[in-house]
C-alpha cells in the first residue's frame, strides 16, 4: 500500500508542478515539498492538519528541517474530513490540499487588490479578506 501511495503522490505532484515526499509516515503524518519555490509542509495528528511554510526571507527553505530559529508561518488548518476519500486518509488528497493552500497564499500576498471597491470585504481578484472577519 505504501509504494502505491507514494507513487500516485509522485503522479500527482508530477500534474501539479510541485515537489513533494512524505516526510513521517505515522503519527504524525507530514507531507513536505516545494510549490512554486516555496517549501512547505503539511501535518496531520489526531484528525487536525495544517500547512506551514517557509518565510519570505528564505522561500525555498524546508520548514520541516529548518531549525527552530528559522520562523515559519502557518498558513491553513482544518479537521482531517478533508484530508479523506472514500472514508480513508488519502495522500494525493492532502497535496492538492497543501498545494492549494501555498498558491492560495501566493496569489493573495502578489495581488494589489486594485479591483477591489470601497466596502468590499474581499478582494474580487484573489479572495483575500480585505476586511478582518471580526469587524462589522
Amino acid at each position: 500500500m505504501r509504494a502505491e501511495e507514494r507513487q500516485a503522490l509522485a503522479a500527482r505532484a508530477a500534474e501539479l508542478g510541485v515537489r513533494a515526499r512524505i516526510a513521517v509516515d505515522g503519527a504524525p503524518f507530514v507531507l513536505a515539498g516545494t510549490v512554486d519555490g516555496r517549501g512547505f509542509y503539511l501535518r496531520e495528528r489526531h484528525g487536525l492538519w495544517r500547512v506551514t511554510i517557509a518565510p519570505d526571507e528564505d522561500p525555498g527553505v524546508d520548514p520541516w528541517t529548518a531549525g527552530p530559529s528559522v520562523p515559519t508561518l502557518d498558513i491553513a488548518d482544518g479537521d482531517a474530513d478533508r484530508l479523506l476519500v472514500k472514508g480513508g486518509f488519502d495522500v494525493t488528497r492532502a497535496l492538492d490540499v497543501a498545494g492549494g493552500a501555498v498558491r492560495s497564499f501566493l496569489r493573495q500576498q502578489a495581488c494589489a487588490h486594485g479591483r477591489a471597491l470601497s466596502g468590499d470585504r474581499f478582494c474580487p481578484v484573489c479572495g483575500a479578506a480585505l476586511v478582518a472577519p471580526e469587524m462589522p
